[in-house]
């Protein structure tokens, strides 16, 4: 470990031309004659060229008191093997803060691009048991008591099962209802149905249940069939991918 650092040291002392001749000598011959040894040297050049911004400077600066206190250089001289070190501990440090506020940054997404969708749909049941569910369904909906609109919905897309919007509107009170598991397996089992008129708008609201689960991944690549379909929901589409990447 000691040797490796020695070795850092004098090619960054070589690098900033505070070698001393002979040891500048014996470094040029070393070069000449180990090819290895050179590619080594290119390399620490090519990243005291990567690492010589103002940024990384200060960073040097900051933790020379911590790395080496009784130094007397200046964070310019900071040797490459300690900027190494501290470029690592921040890149780190910021993957690790990313990954705390990622859950923050999906649910504020979530609710800055979630709103109740209408209720559209006609108000007679062709079942013969399904006027009073579908009543009850409607009236629950849109006074927002959607635990109690659940499973009258349920009951209408079992009943009439062609009718899709009872199994749209089913999966999205489970989401409303903050049961957004269960709004998932059923917005995925929805678009397996062929598509209808609550197609798009069901992956909408799919991507925005992952948002909330906190798995942009998923939430994009609905996003994504939505932007390339041209729908109503395109520019949505669009503008929450920008937000997300």
């Amino acid at each position: 470990m000691k040797e490796n650092q020695y070795r850092f040291e004098e090619i960054e002392a070589y690098l900033s031309g505070t070698l001393q001749e002979p040891e500048r000598a014996a470094l040029d011959q070393r070069m000449a004659e180990n090819k290895d040894f050179a590619k080594e040297v290119q390399l620490h050049r090519e990243l005291e060229h990567a690492l010589s911004d103002t940024k990384a400077l200060e960073m040097a600066a900051l933790i020379q008191s911590v790395v080496r206190p009784e130094s007397g250089r200046s964070a310019r001289f900071l040797p490459l093997f300690y900027r190494l070190a501290v470029a690592a501990v921040f890149l780190i440090g910021l993957t690790v803060a990313l990954f705390l506020l990622r859950p923050r940054q999906t649910q504020r997404l979530y609710s800055e691009f979630h709103q109740t969708y209408p209720l559209f749909l006609v108000e007679r049941s062709a079942a013969p048991d399904g006027q009073k569910l579908l009543e009850a369904a409607v009236n629950a909906y849109e006074s927002g008591d959607y635990k109690t609109a659940i499973p009258n919905f349920e009951a209408l897309s079992q009943l009439e099962p062609e009718h899709a919007g009872y199994r749209f509107y089913a999966a999205l009170c489970r989401l409303e209802n903050k049961e957004t598991n269960q709004a998932i397996q059923q917005f995925e089992a929805f678009l397996q149905l062929p598509t209808n008129q609550y197609t798009e708008t069901a992956r909408w609201y799919l991507a925005l249940a992952y948002l909330k689960t906190k798995q942009p991944e998923a939430a994009k690549d609905h996003l994504h069939q939505i932007r390339q379909g041209g729908g109503d929901y395109a520019g949505n589409a669009a503008d929450l991918l920008e937000k997300i990447n």
